[in-house]
Parts: structure tokens; sequence; C-alpha cells
């Protein structure tokens, strides 16, 4: 099969001309001009030949032409990300908006989806991708693999050895981070969310905690320190105690996945973690659960929640 036929005359022969390994994706941040010299405007394009129209005669040479699909504005897989904090997988965007050069971190987990809320985000911030080429897009941005990595942070404290993000940015001198790998500061980071929509996510969560709290906590809870023995308490959720002049709630697991409202328990964690509603934890710095001797016997690894910490009255 012929493949087509290009001139190199350029029509516009101040603008770069290019000449794509086609099929392949390409993303421009300047005008160019294909084999052909016709003029593209920046954007992200899908590089491929196609069959002319119409039938061919017998004895014709099939020849197939070119095909430039634009699908957005200039949007560039610049890096693939690591954060610290949990290990998820993610990308870092370039956009060049009207407004100039931006950038966004998705997390992976975004293409298990429809991918709703990256192209949400992506119009506010000022690109512009085709209606009808929106899944398409979506699958360009999952099919680069860019060669650097950079590691990132969505919490503050201390991520590695050596390794400690404070609100103006990372701060390190850990060997392990080193060749294509960089460092970036907490604060950019947008994993699928805005950090807006994370902080929202977040009190979301707490308020679920909290409104299982006010329900369940005189039906489902006992005193940890008292004999249960005679004391019947359907679908326990766990026990309380008074520490002080505050009385905590001592969650088994279950329940605290029940309270999270859907949520995962680790994105659960990071959210008490975030306010320090987490009142209590063994000294294995890896678990947060604190081990509890229960009344009926036995013992047990229970998630110690601060009421005041999670609707924001803590004063510790």
């Amino acid at each position: 099969m012929d493949m087509p036929e290009h001139t190199l005359l350029s029509l516009y022969p101040e603008v770069p001309m290019i000449a794509p390994e086609r099929p392949c994706w390409a993303v421009y941040e300047y005008w160019v001009n294909n084999e052909e010299g016709q003029l593209l405007k920046p954007g992200v394009y899908w590089h491929a030949y196609k069959h002319p129209v119409g039938r061919r005669k017998s004895g014709d040479e099939q020849r197939l032409c070119i095909v430039d699909e634009w699908v957005s504005t200039p949007v560039t897989v610049a890096a693939r990300t690591i954060d610290s904090y949990d290990g998820s997988h993610g990308r870092r965007l370039r956009l060049l908006t009207d407004d100039g050069v931006r950038e966004l971190i998705i997390a992976m987990e975004v293409f298990s989806g429809s991918g709703k809320k990256v192209l949400r985000q992506l119009f506010s911030m000022g690109a512009i991708i085709a209606i009808k080429k929106r899944s398409q897009f979506m699958e360009y941005l999952l099919e680069q693999q860019p060669a650097d990595l950079l590691t990132i942070s969505s919490r503050q404290g201390v991520h590695a050895p050596g390794l400690f993000v404070s609100p103006n940015g990372m701060r390190g001198n850990d060997p392990s981070f080193n060749g294509s790998t960089h460092l970036a500061r907490g604060v950019d980071r947008f994993a699928v969310k805005t950090q807006a929509q994370i902080d929202a996510e977040d009190r979301q969560i707490l308020a679920s905690l909290s409104d299982f709290i006010d329900k369940h906590g005189s039906s489902r809870f006992s005193c940890i320190k008292h004999d249960t023995t005679d004391l019947k308490v359907h679908n326990r959720a766990g026990y309380w105690e008074v520490t002080g002049e505050r009385r905590l709630y001592l969650f088994n697991k279950p329940a605290l996945i029940e309270a999270g409202n859907g949520h995962s328990l680790s994105r659960i964690i990071k959210a008490l973690e975030g306010v320090g509603g987490l009142a209590k934890r063994d000294s294995d710095r890896k678990r947060h659960t604190k081990k509890y001797r229960l009344p009926g016997g036995g013992s047990a690894g229970l998630y110690v929640i601060d009421p005041e910490a999670i609707n924001g009255e803590s004063t510790r």
C-alpha cells in the first residue's frame, strides 16, 4: 500500500514544519505546518492516515490521506508523580492557556472513571477540549509515559528520612531522591481535585463521623471501663472513655468505615489526621489504633476519635 506523497514546500515558511511518525499523538505550543504545508494551530493532535472518500476504481493505486485531528489546546504530560505520603501515582500536566502557562497534578485513579472531574478542572483553568474528543483526550493523557518522576506530597510533616514538607515546600537531602526524581512543593499538588476540593472532602468525612456519633453515641457505644456483661449493645460500634473533660469514642474498624459514609478506611484516617482527630494510638506509628482491654475479656485495637477535634472545637 503506497504512502501519501508529501510536498516539502511550506506555505508558511516562517512556521516550523513537522513530520510525525503516524499514527501518533503530538502536542504543539505554537503554530506548525504539516507535511503538505497545511497550517495547524497550537494544541494536542492525533496524527494518522485515512482512506480517501469514494470507491477506488479497479487498477488504481490506493493512496492514503493524512489526518490531523485537533483534540484540545496545548496540554503536555510533563512528568509522572508519586505522593510520598500515601504512594499514590499521578501525572503532572502543563497547560498553555490565554493566561499563560499553568500546571496541574492529577491522580491516576481518575482513569478508573469517566474523568469528568479532571475535565471540569482543566476547563476552569482555561483549557479547551473538543466536545466530541473528550474521551480521546483522556486516552491521550493515559498513554503518555514521561521519563521524569516527580515526588510530591499533599501533607505537611516528615515523609522520608531527611525530607520535610513545610507550607513553603519540600526540604531535604535524602540521597534516594536523585536522578530524574525531583521534589515538588506540597502546596502545588492537585490530586484529581484542587486543594479546596480535597479540604471539602475532608470536611464531608468529618461531618459524617460527627453525625454518626450524635446518632449512635448512646446506643452503640458503652463505657470501656465498666463491666458490660449484662448490658446489651446491638450492633456495637465501639466504646467510649472520658479523658479529662473530653469524651473519646473508641471505634472498631467496621463501624469507622460505616461512619465514613462510603469512603475507604485510609481516606478516613487521612481526614482524621489532618485535624488531629485520632486522640490516642500505640507507640508504633504505623498503626492508627490503640490496644484496649475489653470489659468482657480479651483485647482489641480501637480507633480513638476526639469529637471536639473533628468538629473544630479542640483547644489542645
